[in-house]
């Protein structure tokens, strides 16, 4: 039990209290997690986190800002799915602003990710969202 890396409980924790819909706990946390030594992977996926509050908190051009540093992180090899999400979860924020060329661009580049978990389930949701404002277009 010694061994297990305190940032990777935390980030769970993180993790649980967004899903939870705690946001004010979650955004300490965050806060807190952003002191320590952490990895590439592991500041991407804080990143994450923090977008995540962010755009379910209602401060979208934050979760705008906090994705778009997702996306530019670099060496997180395919295993995550912290890129491919960051770019639906901007497709649907510049959607939702009626940035309509924008949001078609994520969405594309959120299809055309490979490798990842959740890939299939990211790719349909992108797909639906594309052909949603494809249709809004005709």
């Amino acid at each position: 039990m010694a061994n297990i890396d305190v940032s990777r409980i935390e980030m769970l924790e993180l993790r649980y209290l967004i899903d939870g819909g705690n946001y004010q706990s979650a955004s300490k946390l965050a806060d807190q997690l952003t002191t320590l030594a952490l990895s590439a992977t592991e500041k991407a996926e804080l990143t994450y986190r923090k977008a995540r509050i962010a755009q379910l908190s209602g401060d979208k051009s934050m979760a705008i800002v906090q994705y778009e540093q997702v996306i530019l992180a670099k060496d997180l090899g395919t295993d995550n799915y912290y890129i491919p999400y960051s770019y639906l979860q901007l497709g649907k924020l510049y959607e939702d602003s009626g940035q309509f060329e924008k949001a078609q661009s994520y969405l594309k580049k959120a299809i055309e990710a490979e490798a990842h978990p959740y890939e299939q389930s990211v790719r349909i949701k992108a797909l639906n969202r594309l052909n949603e404002l494809n249709h809004l277009n005709d």
